[in-house]
C-alpha cells in the first residue's frame, strides 16, 4: 500500500511538472558551486524528519561535485515572528549561507500573528539574510493545514499565503504554495487528508509530496538562472526598497541579564523545569530570568524600532503589564492552550513601528492570571529587539587609526620561567606548576610611570596591557576570581597604575583580555556562566579604567560562538559606546564583514597587513621572538623596527609593537634602547607617519609611501640605484621635491617621476622624500609600481 501511495505522489509530480502551477520561479536560483551551505528555517514541519532529509539527499545526488553543509534550524511551534528574531543566532552565526529555505505559514495563524506583523517578520527575514550575504538564494514555502484548505474551499486565499507571495514577489524569490497543491489534489479526489496525509505533520505520503513539490521548483529555478553564486563575502550590496519600513530586518536576541531587575527576579544560567511539563530543544539548559510574585518589575533599555519577550509559557504561566517609554500600560496573558503540558517558547512583540532611537521597556507581573494557570510565573528566555547591531562611531575608529604606533605589553607570573604566556602552560611548564607561579610573583621594580614614559619617548601614542591572557591570571583586583594580582606577594593593581600613568602622560590606555580561559572550570562545560563572569570582568575594566581600546583574542576554540561574540560586543557598547574593539571577538579575523565578523579593526599578527583603504587594521608584532619575556631572546634591529612601522603606515594601518618586561618589572635594556631609538627617528620624521593615509604607491622592498593633504611622503628603505623612478601620479603634478630634514631634490616629470639620488641617503634606516602636489594627495587612486 505504501508503494502505491508513493507512486501516486510521483504520478502527480510528473503531471504537474511542466506547468508549475504550485510554485513561482521568479528570478530562479544559482547553481551550486564547489561548496554550498543550505539552511532550513521553520517550525515543526521543518524540524521533523521527512521532506528536509529528502531534499538534502537529493541535493547531494543532483550535484555530486558540490560539498554541502546543512543547517537544520527548525523549532516546533515557532512562526515567522520568532524566526525573524532568531535568524542571526540559529542560522547566520553558523557561517555564510548560500541557500535558505523558509517555512512561512503554518504556525502564524494558530499563534495569533496578525497580518501586518507577519509581513514585517517575513520581509525582515529576507532583508536580514541578504544583508549577511547579498547573493543568498531564498526559497519560501507555504505548507498545508486544514485552515488553509478550508479557506481555499470557500474561495479565499489564506492570508498567510498571500503575505508569503507579497514578500516573495517583491524580492523576486522562488516560492512554493504547497498548501494550494494539497487542496487542489484533495478537490480532485486524488487522495484524502484522513487516509493519506493524516495530520498537519504529514505521514510519509505527505512528506514525499512535499519533497517532490520542492524538487520540481528547484529544477525549474536552476534552468532559469544558470550562473553559479559568487564566492566570498564583502560589504553588503543595496536591497530593494522595503515594503514596510518597520520590517524586522534587524531582529536579534538580547540576553536576559541585560535587563535591570530587583531581588524578586531570579537569574538561572542553566534553567530546567521543576515540574514534569515538556520543553523544546534550545529552550532548556539556557539562561532564564524568572519571577513568581505579582508586582515584580524589570526594565530594559534598548535601541531600535521593536521590542518584545520570548517566554517559557508553562503550567504556571502568569500575565504581565507592560509599557514602552512610560506610555499607556497594557496587559498580556502569557498562558496558552498548550501551557498545561509544555513550557512553550512563546514570543510576544510588545511594541513595533517605534521611532528609531533609544527606548525603555517596563514589564511587571500582573495581579490577575489565566484561570487555567497554576501561578503567576514569568520566565523570560530572551528579550527581542529590532535594532541596529552595536557599533563604534566611525569618528572614534578614525581617531584610533590616526595614532599609528602603540606599545603592546605581555607580562605576568610566567616571566619567572621565561616561557611563553599561556601557551607554555601544560607544555614547557607543567600545569600545576604554572598555576602556582603567582605565589612567587613579586616584581618589586615595576614602575608604571617609567613604562609609560618609555612608550612616550618611543613616539608611541597608545599602550595596550595584557590584563588577562589565556592562562586566566588577572593583573587587576577582580572580584570574579582569586587568581589575580592581589593574591601575589606584590599586591598592587598593575592595570590601575598603568591607567593612571597613561592619563598623566597623555597616552591612550588600552586593555587586552581573552575570550578563552584555560584556568576557569566553566570554560567549555558551562559557557553561559563563563560568559556572564567574563562580562562582569569587562564591566570592571571598562568602568574602573576607562580604556580607549579593547583588544581580544582566543576566538578559535569551539566553545566560543558568534552568538557570544555579538552578545559581548553589544554589552561593551552598552557600557561605553565610544571604546574601540578589535575584531577577534568574531570567529573570522580576516574580515570586518559577514556573519563571522564582529569588531572595528583587523588584526594581522607577526606580519604587516596589506594596503587596505577600506578596512581599518593594526599589525601586532614582537620586538623579539616571544610575546612574554625570554632570556637572551633575539631583538629586532633598528632598521627592522622602523621598516615595520613605515610599511604599516604605508599600508594604512597601525603598528602595535610588543615588548616584554622582566620578572622584576623592568624593561630589558636592549628592548628599551631599541624603542627609544625608534622614537628618535620619529622625532625627525613623525609627521610622515602620524595622522597620514597609506598610498598612493603600494609598498615594496625599496620604498613605501604615505600621504596627507597635498603631500606624498616617499620612505626610501634602501638606495635602489643612482636614480629612483616612480610611476607618475594620474591627475596630479609634482610642484616640489625635498628631503624631510634636508634640502631640495631635483626630479624629472613625464610618464615617470625620476629622481637622481645622492650617494648617501639622508637616513640609513628610512629616508623620507616629500613630494608637494598641486592637488589633494589623499584623493589619488592607488598606483602599483611594476618595477619593484
Amino acid at each position: 500500500m505504501k508503494n502505491i501511495a508513493f507512486s501516486l505522489v510521483l504520478a502527480l509530480s510528473v503531471c504537474s511538472a511542466a506547468a508549475q502551477p504550485y510554485g513561482q520561479i521568479r528570478d530562479g536560483l544559482h547553481r551550486p558551486g564547489e561548496q554550498m551551505t543550505v539552511a532550513f528555517l521553520g517550525g515543526s514541519i521543518t524540524y521533523n524528519p521527512g521532506w528536509r532529509e529528502k531534499v538534502c539527499d537529493y541535493l547531494r545526488t543532483r550535484w555530486p561535485q558540490t560539498t554541502f553543509r546543512f543547517i537544520a534550524a527548525g523549532i516546533p511551534s515557532l512562526g515567522s515572528v520568532p524566526h525573524a528574531f532568531r535568524l542571526q543566532q540559529d542560522v547566520l552565526d553558523s557561517g555564510k549561507v548560500d541557500l535558505l529555505f523558509v517555512e512561512t505559514a503554518v504556525n502564524d495563524r494558530v499563534n495569533g500573528t496578525d497580518s501586518l506583523l507577519q509581513v514585517r517578520a517575513l520581509e525582515g527575514i529576507i532583508r536580514h539574510a541578504r544583508l549577511s550575504n547579498p547573493a543568498m538564494d531564498i526559497v519560501m514555502m507555504a505548507f498545508a493545514d486544514p485552515d488553509k484548505t478550508k479557506d481555499y474551499t470557500s474561495g479565499r486565499t489564506p492570508v498567510e499565503v498571500a503575505n508569503q507571495e507579497l514578500v516573495a514577489g517583491h524580492y523576486r524569490l522562488p516560492s512554493a504554495n504547497i498548501a494550494y497543491e494539497v487542496y487542489d489534489h484533495l478537490r480532485k479526489g486524488e487522495f484524502s487528508w484522513e487516509k493519506d496525509f493524516k495530520d498537519i505533520h504529514p505521514a510519509p505520503f505527505g512528506q514525499e509530496l512535499y519533497f517532490q513539490s520542492i524538487r520540481r521548483l528547484l529544477e525549474a529555478c536552476w534552468v532559469t538562472k544558470a550562473g553559479v553564486a559568487p564566492q566570498g563575502s564583502g560589504a553588503p550590496g543595496p536591497a530593494p526598497r522595503p515594503l514596510d519600513p518597520a520590517n524586522l530586518s534587524e531582529g536579534q536576541y538580547v540576553p536576559v541579564y541585560d535587563a535591570a531587575f530587583d531581588s524578586t527576579w531570579t537569574l538561572s544560567m542553566d534553567w530546567t523545569p521543576a515540574d514534569s511539563a515538556s520543553t523544546r530543544k534550545g529552550f532548556v539548559h539556557v539562561p532564564v530570568l524568572s519571577a513568581v510574585t505579582p508586582g515584580a518589575t524589570l526594565t530594559l533599555a534598548f535601541r531600535g524600532t521593536a521590542a518584545g519577550i520570548a517566554v517559557l509559557s508553562g503550567p504556571d504561566a502568569g500575565a504581565i503589564t507592560y509599557s514602552i517609554d512610560d506610555g499607556p500600560a497594557r496587559t498580556m496573558n502569557l498562558y496558552t492552550q498548550w501551557s498545561s503540558w509544555l513550557h512553550l517558547p512563546w514570543y510576544e512583540v510588545l511594541g513595533s513601528g517605534l521611532e528609531e532611537g533609544q527606548h525603555l521597556l517596563k514589564v511587571t507581573i500582573a495581579d490577575n492570571n489565566d484561570p487555567r494557570s497554576k501561578g503567576h510565573s514569568v520566565r523570560i528566555a530572551h528579550f527581542l529587539v529590532n535594532g541596529p547591531p552595536a557599533s563604534t562611531p566611525k569618528k572614534d575608529v578614525a581617531d584610533f587609526m590616526r595614532q599609528r604606533f602603540g606599545l603592546f605589553i605581555h607580562w605576568g607570573p610566567v616571566t619567572l620561567r621565561g616561557t611563553e604566556i599561556g601557551w607554555s602552560r601544560g607544555r614547557e611548564v607543567p600545569t600545576e606548576e604554572y598555576d602556582t607561579l603567582y605565589k612567587e610573583f613579586d616584581p618589586a621594580l615595576f614602575n608604571a610611570d617609567a613604562w609609560v614614559a618609555a612608550a612616550k619617548a618611543a613616539g608611541m601614542h597608545y599602550l595596550t596591557i595584557v590584563a588577562k591572557h589565556h592562562d586566566g591570571f588577572c593583573l587587576w583586583p577582580t572580584a570574579y576570581s582569586d587568581f589575580n594580582i592581589m593574591h601575589t606577594p606584590f599586591k598592587r593593581d598593575v592595570v590601575g597604575e598603568l591607567a593612571e600613568a597613561c592619563r598623566k602622560q597623555h597616552i591612550h590606555f588600552c586593555i587586552y583580555s581573552t575570550v578563552l580561559d584555560w584556568h576557569d572550570k566553566d570554560y567549555g562545560p558551562n559557557m553561559p556562566a563563563f560568559v556572564a563572569r567574563m562580562k562582569g570582568e569587562l564591566k570592571e575594566l571598562i568602568t574602573h579604567y576607562h580604556p580607549y581600546m579593547l583588544w581580544f583574542d582566543g576566538y578559535w576554540e569551539k566553545p566560543w560562538t558568534m552568538a557570544y561574540a555579538r552578545e559581548v560586543y553589544a554589552y561593551i557598547k552598552s557600557l561605553d559606546p565610544d571604546v574601540v574593539v578589535n575584531n577577534r571577538l568574531g570567529k573570522d579575523p580576516s574580515t570586518l564583514y559577514g556573519t563571522s565578523a564582529v569588531g572595528d579593526f583587523l588584526t594581522p599578527e607577526q606580519e604587516i597587513g596589506r594596503l587596505n583603504m577600506v578596512e581599518p587594521w593594526e599589525s601586532c608584532i614582537t620586538i623579539a621572538t616571544q610575546w612574554a619575556w625570554k632570556p637572551n631572546d633575539k631583538v629586532k634591529t633598528l632598521a627592522e623596527c622602523i621598516h615595520a612601522l613605515v610599511r604599516t603606515a604605508a599600508g594604512n594601518g597601525n603598528l602595535l609593537l610588543n615588548i616584554s618586561p622582566m620578572p622584576d618589572g623592568r624593561f630589558e635594556a636592549r628592548e628599551a634602547t631599541r624603542i627609544r631609538e625608534v622614537g628618535e627617528w620619529l622625532s625627525r620624521y613623525g609627521s610622515s607617519i602620524y595622522d597620514t593615509k597609506g598610498g598612493p604607491y603600494t609598498p615594496n622592498d625599496v620604498y613605501a609611501s604615505t600621504r596627507k593633504g597635498k603631500l606624498v611622503y616617499i620612505h626610501l628603505m634602501q638606495r635602489p640605484s643612482d636614480t629612483l623612478t616612480l610611476p607618475a601620479l594620474a591627475g596630479a603634478r609634482v610642484l616640489r621635491a625635498y628631503w624631510m630634514g634636508g634640502g631640495e631634490q631635483a626630479f624629472q616629470q613625464g610618464d615617470n617621476l625620476i629622481f637622481p639620488l645622492p650617494k648617501t641617503l639622508p637616513d640609513p634606516n628610512s629616508a623620507v622624500l616629500v613630494l608637494a602636489l598641486d592637488t589633494d594627495a589623499e584623493q589619488l587612486p592607488l598606483v602599483h609600481d611594476q618595477h619593484h
